[in-house]
């Protein structure tokens, strides 16, 4: 239940975009949830890991359950996802959202995961995915 009362729904597909330790934990948060989760890392060893059940690089000692689909090719990861959850440092988040562009899905909500402003630009971060996307 949200803190509403209404009832959040289960069995949605999420993309987790970002693979870090934020991004694995809400991946883990949502696959507990009943969610079906893709989970898009750049680095392939880190998808490896994810689906060996672990990502000692970010978040070790943490056992990951299965269901989580780890992906480093982000279109893979955005296909017919109801939620996106963006979970990129600030100074990542414009390149991340600008590779993601061509492959979001239409009408789903974008939950910008990280706090931050951009470095050179001063930008918060709605401000980055308004323009970027």
């Amino acid at each position: 239940m949200s803190g509403s009362g209404h009832k959040v729904p289960s069995g949605w597909r999420v993309a987790v975009l970002g693979g870090g330790a934020w991004g694995t934990a809400l991946a883990l948060a949502m696959l507990r949830a009943g969610h079906f989760v893709r989970l898009y890392a750049r680095d392939l060893e880190t998808v490896a890991a994810i689906d060996r059940g672990e990502n000692p690089r970010y978040l070790p000692g943490i056992a990951l359950q299965a269901g989580i689909v780890a992906t480093s090719d982000i279109e893979a990861a955005l296909d017919g996802a109801d939620c996106v959850l963006a979970v990129a440092p600030a100074q990542s988040l414009r390149a991340m959202l600008a590779t993601a562009k061509a492959h979001m899905p239409k009408d789903v909500p974008l939950v910008l995961c990280a706090k931050g402003i951009e470095r050179d630009t001063g930008a918060l971060l709605s401000a980055i995915a308004r323009e970027t996307l």
